[in-house]
This record gives C-alpha cells, sequence and structure tokens, in this order.
C-alpha cells in the first residue's frame, strides 16, 4: 500500500472516528468529566471519539505539551533494524533506523538526525494528540506479552507518550499487540512518513 493510500485510509478511519459520539447509559452524550479543563490549547468541543469503553474522552482536554516516541527493538542477538521515531512539542519528527552493530549492550548505534524528516503543522499535532486520547492508550498495560508467545525472538515495540498532564509507556513484547496501541502506531507512520 502506497504511503499516500495508507494516509487516505487513516484519515478515512479518524473521519469515522470523529462522527462517533461516544454514549451515555441513557443514550445521551457522555457527561464532561472535567468542566473546568485548560482552554489551551485543547480538542473542539465536537463529539468525542472512542475505540474502548474506556477510552479518554477527547472534548475539553488539554492536548499540550505532545511528546511521542516509538521504538522497535528486536530480540535477536543484532541490534541491526532496531528503528525509533520520536515527535517534539513544536511538531518536528525525527526518525533513526540502527545500520550498524551497537555497543555497550545499548540497543542503539545510530543517533537521531540533526535535521527532522519533516515537520508537523499544530493541526497535526492536535489530530495526532486526539487519536492517542481517543484510542484508549492510556488504559494500556506497562507491559504486554500474548500468553502463549515463545520466549525468544521477535520485536519489542514501545510508545512513550505525553499529552497534557498524561504520560504512558506500553510495551508490547515478542511481536504482541492491542489495538489501541496499533491505532496509535499507525497514525505514527502515517505523520512521520505521509507528508
Amino acid at each position: 500500500m502506497s504511503r499516500r493510500t495508507r494516509g487516505t485510509v487513516v484519515l478515512g478511519l479518524l473521519g469515522a472516528l470523529v462522527g462517533c459520539q461516544k454514549q451515555h447509559k441513557d443514550g445521551g452524550p457522555a457527561p464532561n468529566p472535567n468542566p473546568t479543563a485548560s482552554a489551551s490549547p485543547t480538542a473542539s468541543s465536537g463529539p468525542t471519539p472512542s475505540t474502548s469503553p474506556s477510552a479518554t474522552p477527547v472534548a475539553d482536554v488539554e492536548l499540550r505539551p505532545f511528546t511521542l516516541e516509538y521504538r522497535s527493538i528486536s530480540r535477536a542477538q543484532t541490534c541491526r533494524g532496531n528503528t525509533r521515531t520520536r515527535i517534539e512539542s513544536d511538531g518536528r519528527v525525527f526518525t533513526a533506523t540502527n545500520t550498524a552493530n551497537c555497543t555497550g549492550g545499548s540497543p542503539w548505534s545510530t543517533p537521531y538526525p540533526a535535521q527532522p524528516a519533516r515537520t508537523l503543522s499544530a493541526s497535526e499535532l492536535d489530530a495526532l494528540a486526539r487519536t492517542v486520547l481517543g484510542s484508549g492508550f492510556f488504559d494500556l498495560p506497562a507491559r504486554y506479552s500474548t500468553p502463549g508467545r515463545a520466549s525468544m525472538g521477535g520485536r519489542d515495540e514501545e510508545l512513550e507518550i505525553t499529552v497534557g498532564q498524561r504520560k504512558h509507556l506500553a510495551v508490547m513484547e515478542q511481536n504482541s499487540s492491542q489495538p489501541a496501541f496499533t491505532t496509535v502506531r499507525q497514525a505514527v507512520v502515517d505523520a512521520a512518513f505521509v507528508p
């Protein structure tokens, strides 16, 4: 799938999420859990997307500061191919992939470049923050491993994210996955590589 097609699919999914409104038990909109939330900057007070019953409502939530780092780390004896992507609070996106073996037990041999791969606009950054909040990412366990997976090989994936006052690190061990993690990982790929 091309980057543009993948971006279109993700935008379509985001549009569908935005069209959904979290419902309260009586069928009406869910009450705002924090009516005095700061207004700078915040999500619009429109519908609240949600992909899990306990996902954070996106309306009236502080979106800044927003920082994110995604890491994919091999469990093999080499660190070649380990990748990471960092999105700074000002929208700069940095990516690095190991091309040489590591020393000293570090999983990284290739530093981030001095120049960003691209820079997200404020609206792109806010959309990414809304995706994180609407996905249920902050409800993920700190570590998750699919039961029955072999203890050797595979890759561990990590997402470390700050949105407003919320911070969380989620690690998917040995190619494990959870829907909220997959949603955010794909949004990061699209933000980092689809102009």
